[in-house]
């Protein structure tokens, strides 16, 4: 029987296990093709897949991993309709670029924005709140907001799905 690491090891003695075991069950593959809908371009999805998964500490790359990973089977589950033929509305999500290396040359903002349609579920569009909670799921290291924009597309799927199965 395997242990229960949460009943036999305290929480405040320090990581339940090293960062090289979570690397062990990230499947970039997985989240490649989970993404491949909502973005075709190879290149630009292998970059967006590596912010998600190679990018930050290993708590964050595992959590990101596991989260759309769910959704993704959610999304398997329930039969959900593909995404729109067209991309969906999105803010950008900058990239940050040091003053010293920025250039005109470089893009000034990820290939994968925050989808903002599905965020009208809970503002109106151009509200404050809905401008606010673009700048919060925007905001942050790439690992954070890409991360926010992928689980809204699959998160927004999940709804039209429910929506169209109703």
């Amino acid at each position: 029987m395997a242990e229960d690491v949460f009943t036999t090891k305290p929480a405040a003695a320090g990581p339940l296990v090293p960062a090289s075991e979570i690397a062990a069950f990230i499947e970039p593959q997985a989240i490649d093709e989970l993404l491949a809908p909502w973005l075709p371009d190879a290149g630009e999805r292998a970059m967006i897949v590596r912010c998600l998964l190679d990018v930050g500490p290993a708590h964050h790359r595992g959590s990101n991993y596991v989260l759309l990973r769910l959704l993704g089977l959610l999304l398997k589950k329930n039969g959900s309709p593909p995404p729109r033929s067209e991309s969906p509305v999105s803010a950008p999500i900058r990239l940050r670029i040091p003053p010293s290396l920025d250039t005109a040359s470089e893009p000034a903002a990820y290939p994968l924005g925050v989808p903002t349609a599905v965020l009208e579920r809970l503002a109106p569009r151009g509200s404050r709140a809905w401008v606010a909670m673009i700048d919060c799921l925007s905001d942050g290291p790439p690992q954070h907001s890409l991360a926010n924009a992928a689980m809204l597309l699959l998160i927004d799927a999940l709804l039209r799905a429910g929506e169209s199965a109703a």
